[in-house]
């Protein structure tokens, strides 16, 4: 009988992760026609070009101290609110900064796309508090490579969310003093008039609010097994599982799981790998199979996944260490 990898899926448990929902606590708009112009209070910031070719780009930033020390991220999504634009579909890149800047008291009048005169500790195109600290680069230090960039047309709501933001909130959760946010970069180029307006955190309105979307593992929690798992036919009937350590450096036993193709609740443990293995052979079963690698730890076992309808799956009645499904994490499932 020959066997093959025929499918993949990674499945984060959503339904017993623990999320944080947080707004700024602070956003500014740069303009670039003057480094005395800045928004600190108003109720938007902007990206793009104005009707005459002005450059703006917006700066917010988030404070991490809801989601405990030591967490694991495993998902960022920074949610924003359009509510004015000329229209036209513009490239919206979200990137790093690499310094600190502030939020003063500035608020311009009627749509705001003109900035009003920086105040004390502002942030504009030329400073990063206005007016005794400067950017190193005008129009901000940031990181060239963008974390994230969607494409942003018409008025409503935007979802950025990729793996480089979750790597930029891990970074700033590990060392906070390193977290000044990021800034909003997009419709630069020709034509004129590609600005964006989005809702600031002064906005009148919480719902329109800029938030940012946190999905987190405690460090006390189980982890799970990151991409890279394999199946290899051996000798006979046997076959060898091989997996990435856990992300959750306190994981070092892995409990393995056998099922029914077709049958997505029906796998039991047939094995545990404990002091760290990544790698277990066993003998192949009639029929086609699929397989599960759980981390654990002392206390707690990792995500088994969820099925099609969304539910996470219940741990089973036998295991190498005492049942407690974490609140996080995710589990691979491999079919042969």
């Amino acid at each position: 009988m020959a066997f093959a990898i025929v499918a993949v899926s990674l499945r984060i448990s959503s339904t017993l992760a623990d999320t944080a929902v947080l707004t700024p606590i602070k956003d500014n708009t740069l303009y670039a026609e003057s480094g005395a112009l800045s928004n600190g209070a108003g109720q938007a910031f902007f990206t793009g070009r104005n009707g005459v070719g002005s450059i703006r780009r917006a700066v917010l930033a988030f404070d991490l101290t809801a989601i405990p020390a030591g967490s694991w991220i495993h998902a960022a999504t920074l949610r924003l609110t359009v509510n004015a634009t000329p229209g036209g579909a513009q490239m919206v890149r979200l990137h790093r900064l690499i310094a600190d800047w502030g939020e003063g008291s500035s608020a311009a009048p009627g749509g705001e796309g003109a900035g009003a005169a920086a105040t004390t500790g502002d942030a504009t195109w030329t400073s990063r508090f206005f007016p005794s600290a400067s950017w190193t680069s005008a129009g901000g230090d940031y990181v060239a490579i963008a974390s994230a960039d969607i494409r942003v047309d018409t008025v409503g709501v935007y979802d950025w969310s990729s793996t480089g933001m979750v790597a930029d909130v891990q970074d700033w959760l590990d060392q906070r003093a390193t977290n000044f946010g990021w800034i909003l970069t997009g419709g630069e180029g020709p034509p004129l008039a590609t600005s964006k307006r989005y809702a600031s955190r002064h906005d009148v309105d919480p719902s329109q609010r800029p938030k940012l979307i946190v999905t987190y593992c405690p460090d006390t929690c189980a982890g799970r097994v990151p991409d890279g798992m394999t199946l290899e036919r051996g000798e006979g009937d046997a076959l060898t599982l091989s997996w990435n350590a856990s992300c959750a450096a306190s994981d070092s036993d892995y409990e393995i799981y056998e099922g029914a193709m077709g049958d997505f609740a029906s796998h039991l443990p047939i094995a545990c790998s404990t002091s760290g293995r990544t790698t277990w052979t066993l003998t192949s079963t009639a029929g086609d199979r699929y397989y599960v690698v759980v981390p654990r730890n002392a206390t707690r076992e990792g995500s088994y996944g969820g099925r099609s309808d969304g539910t996470e799956r219940p741990p089973s009645s036998s295991a190498c260490l005492i049942q407690s499904i974490a609140p996080c994490g995710s589990s691979m499932e491999y079919r042969k």
